[in-house]
């Protein structure tokens, strides 16, 4: 049975064996797996639905202690949507009060006089269905607007602990879950809790050491490989005792565990960086698979930030002591930081163009074989989008090797090429866009009438891996908003279809 399919109800009727003919009719349901939930009167309705949060009501209109129009006028203040997750169950010669309820939002109704277990059942489904699919698209576009905020601050801090402590935060209260952390794996994968959001009565975990043998003997290797581990319940599934002791250890009930991959990091074959993790403390959890793909989404954008700040600080460090490296740095941010998206690429060529004074930058994305320019910057001047076919020219070997760098006599290494001839161009230098799998998805790069020297490579290097670094995640993001927006477009035409 699939665990999409699974569906609390709440079943709100004094008399107990309409109670049980409903229950028997549900549990004869093969497409859904339902947890029931029984009350009788209007008082004890209102303190479940506060207590277990069911997904759905299945309600009797006369109740012994009110109406449950009453119920229905509670819920309602509370709800973000106006339609209810409410089946009324009436009589046919009650229909006062079945317009009422409708009326008040109840998303469907059932006779008790028809007793007919099929429409009883197809009823409860649509119905589920319905809202599951309003709430999904609800939460996507949540987690959209949540995927921008925190690309925001990302952008904002180049200090890691500041980034982790907005995203551990941000995802927590978006979760609703206990705690979440970052965990930074050691080379001999014992690991640090660097970042923590943890709400009481749990304790925080933050700093703490941790040595997980089972992680190194077992799991270390499967995590390197991207997979995701999801547990609902630590004593109901097949972890072994010493991994179930260390999670008890930090009053963990259910997990939720995403990689942080790094690839192709300078002397490092292992492209896992650490962790980030859900923790539910105060009982079993589903995971769905919203939030599951959702916090993957975070741990690339978490990685790229890294990668951002790890290369910051070794620029820091190359070039504590040139001054105009400091100046050409802060020049690129403060010309692009307050800018997302295609005004990124515009600002960033035209920057790094007048800054490393040189007639050409650009940016590009890679189809298959064809690059198309996201920002050009052309002899003073931004240019129209064009594109070219990558093979036979430098951008070529740059895609390929990751970057690629011609002193002089450009034009000569590229006969093909008549871009190059066009341009004039003597020297060429360009940087990969890669995504979080390490393949390349566009390229950066700079040309100049004269020759690139060592010295301006090696200063112009620095400055265009960071950068490569954002723009990479501005075009993965773009990217990631035009799939969301294809999905959003799809979900709604379901909705409307229904």
């Amino acid at each position: 049975m699939s665990q999409q399919n699974e569906c609390s109800i709440l079943i709100v009727d004094d008399s107990e064996s309409d109670r049980a003919v409903y229950i028997r009719y549900l549990q004869a349901e093969k497409n859904f797996n339902y947890q029931i939930i029984e009350t009788d009167t209007l008082e004890a309705a209102l303190e479940s639905w506060e207590r277990n949060h069911p997904d759905l009501v299945l309600l009797d209109i006369n109740l012994p202690d009110g109406s449950g129009l009453e119920f229905l006028e509670a819920i309602a203040q509370t709800s973000a949507t106006p339609k209810l997750p409410v089946v009324v169950m009436t009589s046919q010669t009650d229909t006062r009060s079945l317009l009422d309820a409708m009326k008040r939002g109840a998303s469907d109704y059932f006779f008790k006089e028809e007793r007919n277990p099929d429409v009883f059942r197809r009823c409860v489904a649509h119905v589920f269905n319905e809202l599951e699919l309003s709430r999904r698209l609800a939460r996507l576009k949540q987690q959209e607007i949540l995927s921008a905020e925190i690309a925001l601050r990302i952008r904002a801090f180049l200090n890691l602990d500041d980034i982790y402590q907005a995203i551990v935060t941000e995802i927590r209260a978006f979760l609703n879950t206990d705690r979440v952390i970052v965990y930074k794996f050691n080379p001999d994968m014992s690991g640090l809790i660097v970042a923590e959001s943890v709400i009481p009565p749990w304790e925080p975990s933050l700093h703490a050491q941790v040595i997980d043998k089972c992680l190194r003997d077992n799991q270390g290797i499967a995590y390197q490989q991207g997979k995701v581990f999801s547990v609902s319940d630590i004593y109901d599934t097949n972890l072994t005792d010493c991994h179930v002791q260390l999670l008890a250890d930090f009053q963990v009930r259910a997990n939720l565990v995403v990689p942080i991959l790094l690839p192709h990091r300078v002397g490092q074959t292992n492209p896992l960086w650490g962790l980030l993790i859900a923790h539910e403390c105060s009982g079993p959890r589903h995971w769905k698979t919203d939030d599951i793909e959702f916090l993957q989404r975070l741990s690339v954008q978490l990685a790229i930030a890294i990668q951002q700040s790890v290369a910051y600080e070794q620029l820091q460090n190359e070039l504590a002591e040139r001054k105009r490296a400091e100046l050409i740095l802060q020049k690129l941010i403060a010309g692009t930081s307050s800018v997302t998206g295609e005004a990124f690429f515009l600002a960033f060529v035209q920057n790094v163009a007048e800054t490393l004074e040189v007639p050409y930058a650009l940016i590009t994305e890679l189809d298959e074989d064809q690059l198309r320019t996201l920002g050009f910057w052309a002899s003073g001047a931004l240019q129209p989008s064009i594109s070219y076919s990558a093979v036979h020219t430098p951008c070529e070997y740059s895609l390929r090797d990751g970057q690629f760098y011609c002193e002089q006599l450009i034009q000569k290494l590229f006969p093909k090429d008549l871009d190059l001839v066009t341009m004039q161009a003597e020297g060429y230098l360009g940087v990969a866009l890669k995504n979080h799998e390490g393949n390349a998805i566009g390229n950066l790069c700079i040309l100049d009438t004269k020759t690139i020297s060592e010295h301006k490579r090696v200063e112009a290097i620095a400055i265009l891996k960071i950068f490569a670094a954002r723009a990479s995640a501005e075009l993965q993001r773009k990217q990631a908003d035009e799939k969301l927006q294809q999905l959003n477009q799809s979900l709604e035409i379901q909705v409307k279809e229904r």
